[in-house]
C-alpha cells in the first residue's frame, strides 16, 4: 500500500516535468503570463461587479437598513423581547464624487472576494 502511494506521488510530481529545467528567461515568461492572467481576472470580475452595482448595494450593503432583513426576522422569531427594528440611518455624502468612488471601491473589494473564492476552489483540483 505504501509503495503504491509513493508511486502515485512520484507520478504526480513528474507529470509536468519534461526532463529539462527551465532557464531564467523561461521563468520570466511564466511570470509574465501569470501577471497578465491575474490582470485580466481583475478587469473581468471588477466589470461584473460594476455591472451589478445596484444589486450589490441594495441586497448586500443596504440590506440591514430594511425591517425585513433576516436577522431582524430571526430575533423576532426567538422572542418578543429580542424583537427590534433597524435604526433610521440617513445617508450623508460628505465629498464631491464620494458615491462614485464608493461604487468603484465596493466593486474592487467584491472582485477581490470573488477571485479568492475562485483560487481556493482551484486548490481542490490540484
Amino acid at each position: 500500500m505504501a509503495s503504491l502511494l509513493k508511486k502515485e506521488i512520484s507520478d504526480v510530481q513528474n507529470a509536468g516535468d519534461d526532463g529539462k529545467e527551465m532557464g531564467f528567461l523561461d521563468h520570466l515568461e511564466e511570470l509574465r503570463w501569470h501577471v497578465i492572467r491575474a490582470g485580466l481576472a481583475v478587469i473581468f470580475f471588477a466589470t461584473i461587479a460594476l455591472m451589478f452595482q445596484n444589486e450589490v448595494f441594495e441586497y448586500i450593503i443596504y440590506a440591514p437598513k430594511k425591517p425585513d432583513f433576516i436577522t431582524y426576522k430571526l430575533f423576532c422569531a426567538i422572542s418578543e423581547a429580542t424583537c427590534f427594528s433597524p435604526p433610521e440611518l440617513p445617508l450623508i455624502t460628505r465629498e464631491l464624487g464620494e458615491q462614485f468612488f464608493m461604487g468603484i471601491t465596493v466593486s474592487l473589494y467584491l472582485e477581490l472576494s470573488l477571485r479568492f473564492l475562485i483560487y481556493f476552489m482551484s486548490f481542490g483540483n490540484l
